[in-house]
């Protein structure tokens, strides 16, 4: 028997919804080699991902176009393996980042503008790659062991409504040379590319550094910011410089107290390294941030007639929102005091009083923070470019005894606890990155050369060749190979080093499978690590090229070029089931094969090798995928609500209604996900049977993402992308948890999505806004009475509220916690929020939405249409289905608005006894032969009786 994976998914769409400080001597050295040289790879579609991971160091770090960060949703390209956050020391399972990257401040036409390639808070991030399906980042070999390229611009986002445009090409480098394998050093440049000057321009780099034990859940919480100022070269007073870094408060020790394998004892940390200009000031700022204004908090400076206090938008003194806000902590001449110093009154050097006494004692002793190191100014003229280079710094071993916070830890006078910390080894891995740049990043080993193809060969040779390395001191290359059926050894088939980058290697066996491999060597003689390696048989043919795959039904057709080798006995088809082992499937002549064993809803894999007169195979082909599907069970009706009383806001009964009317005119097969007792998933191959699915989740507490299958492929971008078609019925897009407001003001909050979430991908939405439940003298608020069709085929919706059930806190006369979307671009829209606040800023916004692309189809309603009055729900429901290419009147033929056995009488009636005619001719022709006679009656009782596939009806 086949193997066959299934993919669960549980289909459950939820509720989402001063002292001015100079750089005190620091000289900024520019750096040794030109960075714009250095970034100017060409970028090449095909090369193109989004993740670049760096893992040959002690300091393992994702970077996701750009961000230091892991997207839940990926998996390194390279190996396939599962992405991890930032660990330090790698193999720990110890994170020390959260997420961060470059933030840019400036002035543009007399406009305070900021592009925050991570906000950090509200996920408002305003740079991404111009491909955002593809990515931004290649693999280079220039310089390290990891290399990777990222450019990403901020005109592509959804909340930069005025951008600065520019574009951020970022180049990182990491060793696994053990000296220098604790940091990663990042090369920026900063390019003009809109159409203005960008004047009093400030960057910065920000870093929420979170440090603890994977196992630890809410380990984040207890995290402290801080700043160092020392000189890293005693020779050298320019090498002053801050360093930023974070730490957990008390490195997490056992109840001992003493260290495990689960304490946090180091810490994380930046340098600025070097920059195209010399700054005016360098700036840290720390903060806190929270939903309560009083809770968001960072150090601030008090005002004075010179320089005023400048107040954010909700009353915090922490984070940063608006464009102006992240410009003035960008650019504001300051330094903060050391979280573990919250609690100490500091106002007589300028600061502002430490918060309440309680609420400061809680910040000193570790709270979620996150901060900036920011330098400035400069300008950039258009087309003007500013580079500058930062290194990200790891330390073990800050905290020595397991006991010494709890021992010493005083937050009104936190010294004593702070002079038991041990910096050294984070200052000696900063004055080794510093070293490194300062070297022209060659004083580590060289990095591996990348590219290494085989460009031709035959019984006798082989030739290699692969991408130049610009380091400069390197002083050639090393081939090596091996005979992998012969002695299994490497040799060096070169004498002296290969100064181009191309070689050709003589081959003494050519029936045997061969390995290839190069390495850099520098002017000095020192070697990196072999390249990526390629195989080859050299009597094999040549590999089988324009292998393509078409789904025909439940079969699956394969066809490739014919080969150019004049020897070539057969071809033969190797498949794979979900991603698993490659199997030899079947063998033919021929230059096509049809695979007749297929089954619905299963994925399938092939490639093709050829095999000559010889008994040699090549190598495998391209791969090709695809899926077969029925599509054949007319409707699947998912019910993804929770059924109990309290997670679901509305009616069952109206719920029930609404089936049983869809059922009685459509085939429809209803699967209810969540029961009281019992959770019964819908298989993406289950789904493969049906040509259209409708999923109503309106509760509050479900995820449509997951489980998703293990090749990162959500099971209804399957289903839609293989020529499946859905309705979707959520009062929000997506949204984790409920949350509500009590007696305080409503602040509904934008959540962007990005490449990688299911909402970005299939739902094609690039943000949606979760609207609170607000609770009012303990009456649960909401605003919405209906939606206003866009769409004139749609009908008028309004807000039923007697469906709403008893709940323990009682409704409103209005619908809560009801979202809107912002759609992308070729998405229509069907419905329009209305609200009982004419000014209200949800008033008008999109809430039902419909995608009817060549590659797809869907709709999806934004609010929950069972609390919408009957008949015009029901309305709404057939309409969608009709858009999604239901002819929802088909079998109708005595006109009643239901097909049932009725019809079927009807038609007998008007065939053998002279009975009225159908009232739409081709809605009683359900067989589509062009006729109406007794054939289609025995359709119509067929389909009801052995539940058919949809009726097919032919206008």
């Amino acid at each position: 028997m086949r193997r066959c994976q299934t993919l669960f998914l549980v289909l459950s769409l939820c509720l989402f919804l001063g002292s001015i400080v100079s750089a005190r001597g620091m000289s900024i050295e520019s750096p040794v080699s030109s960075l714009s040289e250095t970034q100017s790879s060409a970028i090449m579609p095909s090369d193109l991902r989004h993740v670049a991971v760096h893992d040959v160091g002690n300091l393992y770090a994702p970077i996701e176009d750009g961000k230091v960060a892991r997207n839940e949703n990926y998996f390194d390209p390279e190996t396939g393996d599962m992405l991890y956050p930032p660990i330090y020391p790698s193999g720990s399972e110890l994170q020390c980042i959260f997420t961060g990257g470059i933030w840019v401040g400036g002035i543009v036409n007399g406009d305070t503008l900021t592009s925050c390639l991570v906000d950090g808070w509200s996920r408002e991030d305003e740079m991404f790659p111009d491909d955002l399906n593809a990515g931004g980042v290649i693999r280079t070999g220039d310089f390290a062991d990891d290399e990777f390229v990222t450019v990403v611009t901020d005109t592509n986002s959804t909340y930069n409504a005025t951008p600065l445009n520019l574009k951020v090409t970022q180049k990182s480098y990491s060793w696994a040379d053990s000296l220098y394998d604790d940091f990663i050093i990042i090369d920026y440049t900063v390019s003009n590319i809109g159409d203005n000057d960008i004047t009093d321009c400030w960057v910065g780099v920000f870093l929420d550094g979170d440090l603890y034990h994977l196992s630890n859940y809410q380990g984040y919480e207890d995290d402290c910011s801080g700043v160092l100022d020392v000189q890293l070269d005693e020779s050298n007073p320019s090498s002053q410089t801050l360093i930023p870094y974070s730490f957990d408060t008390d490195g997490d020790p056992d109840e001992t107290p003493q260290w495990s394998a689960l304490s946090p004892r180091g810490a994380i940390s930046m340098q600025l390294l070097g920059a195209g200009f010399t700054p005016e000031h360098i700036n840290f700022n720390w903060w806190i941030s929270n939903g309560t204004p009083t809770l968001d908090f960072g150090p601030r400076r008090a005002g004075t007639p010179e320089d005023p206090f400048y107040s954010f938008s909700r009353g915090q003194l922490g984070t940063p929102t608006l464009d102006k806000e992240k410009y003035y902590v960008l650019s504001h001449p300051e330094v903060d005091y050391d979280q573990l110093s919250t609690a100490v009154d500091q106002s007589g050097d300028g600061w502002l009083p430490p918060p309440i006494p309680s609420v400061a004692v809680d910040f000193a002793t570790g709270y979620d923070t996150r901060f900036l190191l920011s330098f400035g100014p400069f300008d950039l003229a258009l087309g003007d470019s500013m580079i500058f280079s930062l290194a990200i710094v790891a330390g073990d071993n800050v905290h020595v005894n397991a006991s010494d916070f709890d021992d010493l830890f005083d937050a009104y006078n936190p010294f004593a606890f702070y002079n038991t910390l041990d910096f050294s080894e984070l200052i000696l891995h900063h004055q080794r990155a510093r070293e490194v740049y300062l070297s022209g990043y060659t004083l580590p080993n060289p990095g591996p050369p990348v590219g290494l193809e085989i460009s031709e060969f035959d019984d006798a040779f082989v030739d290699l060749v692969w991408d130049a390395c610009d380091r400069p001191d390197i002083g050639g290359y090393n081939v090596y190979y091996r005979d992998t059926e012969g002695d299994n050894i490497w040799y060096q088939v070169n004498i002296t080093p290969v100064a181009d980058t191309t070689f050709s290697v003589s081959i003494a066996e050519p029936l045997h499978l061969h390995e290839f491999a190069v390495s850099a060597v520098t002017t000095d003689w020192r070697e990196s690590a072999f390249s990526e390696t390629v195989s080859i048989v050299p009597n094999a043919p040549h590999l089988v090229t324009g292998v393509e795959l078409l789904v025909q039904g439940l079969y699956i057709a394969l066809q490739w070029d014919i080969h150019p080798d004049d020897d070539i006995l057969q071809y033969t088809i190797y498949r794979s089931i979900w991603g698993g082992e490659f199997e030899k499937f079947d063998s033919t002549a021929g230059d096509y094969l049809v695979d007749n064993t297929t089954e619905s809803g299963v994925q399938y894999s092939y490639y093709i090798t050829a095999t000559n007169e010889n008994g040699s195979e090549s190598g495998p082909s391209e791969k090709v995928t695809g899926i077969p599907m029925a599509l054949d069970r007319g409707i699947l009706f998912i019910d993804a609500s929770r059924m109990n009383i309290t997670s679901i806001l509305y009616d069952l009964n109206s719920y029930e209604d609404l089936y049983k009317k869809l059922s009685s005119r459509l085939p429809v097969t209803r699967h209810v996900i969540l029961q009281p007792d019992a959770v019964t998933p819908v298989t993406f191959k289950q789904m493969s049977e049906y040509s259209h699915i409708v999923v109503f989740a309106e509760d509050r507490f479900a995820d449509l993402t997951e489980p998703t299958s293990h090749l990162s492929l959500d099971a209804i971008g399957l289903y839609l992308s293989n020529g499946g078609r859905g309705l979707f019925i959520s009062p929000s897009p997506d949204f984790s948890a409920v949350q509500f407001l009590v007696n305080n003001t409503r602040e509904p909050r934008k959540i962007t999505f990005e490449p990688g979430d299911i909402m970005y991908d299939v739902f094609k939405l690039d943000s949606a806004v979760e609207n609170y439940g607000f609770i009012i003298d303990e009456v649960m608020d909401g605003d919405l009475q209906g939606c206003t069709p866009v769409d004139p085929d749609y009908p008028v919706l309004e807000a039923d509220t007697m469906q709403l059930m008893s709940m323990p806190i009682p409704m409103n006369e209005f619908i809560p916690a009801s979202g809107y979307m912002y759609p992308q671009p070729g998405v229509e829209t069907i419905y329009a929020y209305n609200s009982s606040v004419a000014d209200t800023s949800n008033q008008g916004q999109v809430n039902g939405i419909k995608y009817l692309g060549e590659d797809y189809q869907f709709v999806f309603f934004n609010f929950p249409l069972t609390a919408m009055l009957e008949d015009g729900n029901y309305y709404a429901l057939l309409q969608a289905l009709n858009d999604l290419g239901i002819d929802v009147y088909c079998g109708d033929a005595n006109n009643d608005g239901s097909v049932n056995l009725g019809d079927a009488i009807y038609l007998i009636r008007y065939v053998f006894m002279g009975g009225p005619p159908p009232a739409v001719a081709y809605r009683a022709d359900v067989n589509c032969d062009g006729v109406v006679n007794i054939s289609d009656a025995v359709v119509i009782i067929n389909y009801i009786f052995r539940d058919h596939a949809l009726l097919r009806c032919c206008p």
